[in-house]
This record gives C-alpha cells, sequence and structure tokens, in this order.
C-alpha cells in the first residue's frame, strides 16, 4: 500500500502539472509532500485545514479508495480561472468554480491512467465545488492524507492538493 501511495501522489503531482502547462500555458511546482497528522482541532486561521476559498474534490474508489481535493484561495482561483478561460474574471461565479471543477478533473483523471499502468485501477466521481469562507473537509474514516503544495511560476501564489487513502 505504502509503494501504491508514493506512486499515486507522483501520478498526482505529475496530473496537476500536466492540467496547468496544457490547459493554462502555465508551469507550476510542487513542494515537498507533507504527511498529514490527523489534528484534534485546527487552529482557526490555518489556512490549510479552515479553507477561505473554492475546492474541487473527487472521490476514488478500486484498488485505491479516498479522495482528492485541489484548492484554492479566492484572489488565486479568479487568477486560475481567468488563465484557463482567457478572460479577466474579478469575482467569483459560476465560471470560476467551474475552472476548479475541471482542474480537479482533467488532473486526477489523468492520475487515473498514470496508476492504471500499474495495474491500479480506480474509478472516479463527478467533482463536488465546495465554496465559503470557513469550511474544513474532514474524513469519516480512518485514512492516510499527504498534502502537496504547488506554486504558480511568481513564486508568490500557492494553492494546494490534498489525497486521502482509506487504510
Amino acid at each position: 500500500m505504502e509503494d501504491l501511495m508514493k506512486k499515486l501522489i507522483e501520478a498526482v503531482i505529475e496530473g496537476i502539472k500536466d492540467t496547468f502547462k496544457i490547459m493554462m500555458s502555465t508551469e507550476v511546482s510542487a513542494e515537498e509532500p507533507v504527511q498529514v497528522k490527523k489534528m484534534e482541532a485546527p487552529k482557526v486561521d490555518d489556512p490549510i485545514f479552515v479553507r477561505k476559498g473554492i475546492t474541487g474534490a473527487i472521490g476514488f474508489v478500486g484498488t485505491l479508495s479516498g479522495i482528492f481535493s485541489v484548492y484554492f484561495d479566492e484572489e488565486l482561483s479568479k487568477k486560475v480561472a481567468s488563465l484557463m478561460l482567457g478572460e479577466d474574471i474579478n469575482e467569483i461565479n459560476e465560471d470560476v468554480k467551474s475552472a476548479v471543477g475541471e482542474i480537479a478533473n482533467i488532473a486526477i483523471g489523468r492520475a487515473k491512467t498514470i496508476m492504471n499502468a500499474y495495474g491500479c485501477r480506480i474509478e472516479i466521481s463527478p467533482p463536488t465545488i465546495i465554496h465559503g469562507k470557513s469550511y474544513m473537509i474532514t474524513p469519516k474514516v480512518d485514512e492516510d492524507r499527504v498534502l502537496i503544495p504547488f506554486k504558480l511560476p511568481n513564486g508568490k501564489d500557492t494553492f494546494y492538493v490534498e489525497v486521502g487513502i482509506k487504510r
């Protein structure tokens, strides 16, 4: 399982990079993945676990089961949607939410294709979009969770991908 988890994380990183390169002609860089420890009570101002923005979440089942999510704060979600759609977007609207869902869908779809080559079969759900000023995504089952920060070329804008695998 640990080997498959490592391969899935590598596949997700490749999926995100490919998605940004193909859909937005933008190179993103992945920072070191971090194993997320189960938290008793997250801090209210923790931008990773108590989110203020838009998340595209996709469940997956098969050889591995869990959840994949990509999270952007509101400003970055508008910037990314503008890149993707080729127009200036200055407010959170359905186009922004749709763009976040599409990024999640394309990235995990690419990761699924890579994992199939390893004999790991997974099926994915349609994306769920979550938008709010203060929300958390917490698993109902015991799972291993990995958080991967990504940076846009300016080196300042960071978004996060989280992968949770059911034990």
